[in-house]
């Protein structure tokens, strides 16, 4: 085998077929029954033209790390492609023998890339584009050599196309790339200069490349132990999320809707209990109550942090009344003081419900840390996520503590003697032993979704976008319709920062008058983006028994017709970032 410099990414044998298979793919679904299905097509589409801008995307890398991570992207995606395609054949979109030879092709080049990937690894090189850099043609033939030992000499390859092996080599003819050139797909269409590169609402794989070795050896420690139910893992990890958190006592459960389950049932609510909470938050806050046969009582949001409206609160206790659930919505911590103070007043129990909060602060003090309970989410789009499900409950209370711990393990202690009525919500060891992994770099991680807002925040001000939130925030939102509501045209209002709080960016949330238009722009684009949360629980159907109606809870319902969460997590770079703001713009303006 040979070595060959090579100079431009179009030269990447594994980048030739990778525009081969998305011509393919385009030409396919452009016709019949695939062309309708409209969530198929662009799926399969935007996974093809993925692998494709993250093979150039590498290849214009300092690094060979950050080109490996590429790769790692383009290899993840063919997977997508080759599900879509199980998917459009069973669907009938395609006839066998098209299924089999774009599959085949599909498995070419994640082989193909594999190769780069274990080339680069082997290689240790630390600068990608250099006079030297040579790469192994092995890569390029590696998928029929099942990557064989090879001796290598140095040769040059020009980019005369006569070097390059025709398609017809490893392809089909009516799959070559001379029958299926969208002039949008061609080299001079996708020099790195004018690659639009997709960026997901979230991209855990980027996270996971750095610290992949970390999480294999924790994993293997518990294999090795063969103990998987609660156990030393877990005790370690509550130990740490309390001291994180600036609490005495942490109790690992099975999620953040069973830790939010398990506190109620530790202070023994019970069919007809009130517990005041926000309508504005994720489906688990209020259906954990609910699940009690409790009743969850809503009051309105300050529309400025999206946070419970602490002077809305009063209003709604009665002689039933037995909590108080503020959320610390999008990683920003609700306003505790008045709320604990109103507690104390009423001889209530405040759960902070701190799903989306690990480490924020309010007033110098963690989330979980100053109402009677804390609960936390461990689901892997988290700040802080496993590798499944997994939660947390935090005190400072040890009655509370001891009693958690009870009940998560259905009441026993000891074994089969059974002092409460419990449940099934022990964590496992194997999420505890992954989180004390990504615990270490919590912060560092918080620190680089808050360096991303602020990018955001230069951003959106020179591209004229900004706008202080108006007086109809500002002053309290009563509109009782989407249509009654002033946000100006052509302008977005950013995530406000409450004083006295370390906001940790587990979602960046703007709103705008034009909604639908911006989510258009975003998806054209190929950017991720969601609307958290479109229909508050006010509304919900399941809630209708309560009997609130349309404008009860005008702050909340105009935060859902109005407000969309970006892409926000760390990895994010700044040609990323400025995308998410262009299209942003094009969607502003274009009302």
């Amino acid at each position: 085998m040979n070595m060959a410099t090579i100079e431009r990414f179009e030269d990447l044998e594994a980048w030739q077929r990778a525009r081969e298979l998305t011509n393919v793919i385009y030409d396919m679904s452009d016709v019949g029954a695939f062309a309708r299905d409209f969530g198929l097509r662009d799926q399969i589409r935007r996974a093809a033209v993925s692998i494709m801008s993250n093979i150039a995307e590498g290849f214009e890398s300092r690094t060979s790390r950050l080109y490996i991570e590429h790769l790692g992207r383009a290899k993840a995606s063919c997977g997508e492609v080759r599900a879509q395609l199980y998917l459009a054949h069973d669907r009938q979109y395609v006839s066998g023998e098209v299924f089999e030879q774009t599959l085949a092709l599909a498995e070419s080049v994640s082989r193909l890339t594999h190769g780069l990937i274990r080339y680069l690894s082997n290689a240790r090189i630390n600068e990608i584009r250099e006079d030297t850099a040579c790469y192994a043609e092995e890569y390029a033939v590696s998928y029929a050599s099942n990557f064989a030992s090879v001796h290598y000499q140095e040769v040059t390859v020009t980019t005369n196309e006569s070097q390059v092996p025709p398609a017809s080599e490893s392809s089909p003819s009516h799959l070559q790339p001379s029958h299926l050139q969208p002039s949008h797909l061609q080299p001079s269409h996708l020099q790195p200069s004018n690659l639009q590169p997709s960026v997901p609402l979230l991209d855990l794989k980027a996270q996971y490349t750095a610290i992949r070795d970390e999480i294999r050896a924790a994993i293997d420690r518990v294999a090795d132990a063969q103990q998987f139910i609660l156990g030393p893992e877990v005790e370690a990890l509550e130990h740490e999320v309390a001291a994180y958190s600036g609490c005495a006592y942490g109790i690992g459960v099975s999620s953040g809707t069973d830790a939010l389950l398990v506190a109620l049932m530790a202070i023994d609510i019970r069919p007809g209990d009130e517990v005041i909470t926000t309508p504005y938050t994720f489906f688990a806050t209020a259906g954990s109550i609910a699940r009690l046969g409790a009743v969850p009582v809503f009051v309105d949001i300050d529309p400025l942090t999206f946070n419970i409206d602490p002077t809305a609160i009063e209003a709604r206790i009665t002689p039933r009344t037995r909590v108080i659930m503020p959320v610390h919505l999008y990683g920003q911590m609700a306003d505790m003081d008045p709320i604990m103070d109103i507690a104390q007043r009423h001889g209530l129990v405040v759960i902070e419900d701190a799903a989306q909060a690990i480490g924020s602060e309010y007033k110098g003090r963690r989330a979980g840390s100053i109402g009677h309970m804390g609960c936390f989410s461990f689901f892997p789009s988290k700040n802080l996520g496993g590798f499944g499900d997994g939660g947390m409950v935090t005190t400072n209370d040890a009655a509370l503590a001891e009693r958690i711990r009870l009940l998560r393990g259905h009441g026993a202690h000891p074994k089969y003697y059974h002092k409460l009525i419990g449940g099934n919500f022990r964590l496992d060891a194997l999420q505890a032993a992954v989180l004390r992994v990504k615990l270490k770099y919590l912060d560092d991680w918080t620190a680089g979704r808050q360096r991303n807002a602020a990018t955001y925040r230069r951003l959106f001000a020179e591209a004229g976008l900004t706008i202080d939130p108006p007086s109809c925030l500002t002053a309290g939102c009563h509109a009782r319709n989407k249509g009654d509501c002033t946000l100006p045209p052509g302008r977005v209002v950013l995530p406000v920062e409450a004083p006295d709080r370390r906001h940790i960016y587990n979602q960046f949330v703007i709103r705008m008058a034009q909604r639908d238009r911006v989510m258009a722009a975003l998806k054209a684009r190929r950017i991720g983006h969601e609307i958290y949360y479109p229909v508050p629980l006010h509304l919900q159907e399941c809630f209708a028994y309560l009997g609130q109606r349309p404008g009860d809870l005008p702050a909340s319902e105009c935060a859902a017709a109005e407000t969309l969460a970006l892409p926000i997590y760390p990895e994010l770079t700044d040609a990323m970032l400025a995308a998410v703001v262009e299209a942003v713009a094009a969607g502003v303006r274009e009302a």
